[in-house]
């Protein structure tokens, strides 16, 4: 794979990944609070969120034992 389409592919991950953590969250806000707020702290680091600031994700390629 090259280096674009590997930036391409972190991109759309962390897109869905922080989709897909707030749908949940959304779902789980009026019933479930205390796990709305295990998913929330999940994705918000020190009260920012990650896609409106400057922060980096670390891709691991593969982990095998």
């Amino acid at each position: 794979m090259n280096e674009e389409n590997l930036s391409q592919l972190r991109d759309q991950s962390i897109e869905t990944m922080g989709q897909t953590l707030f749908d949940r969250f959304a779902e789980l806000l009026d019933d479930d609070q205390e796990t709305a707020k295990a998913l929330h702290s999940e994705w918000v680091v020190d009260g920012q969120d990650p896609e409106e600031d400057d922060y980096e994700f670390i891709f691991v390629q593969e982990i095998s034992l």
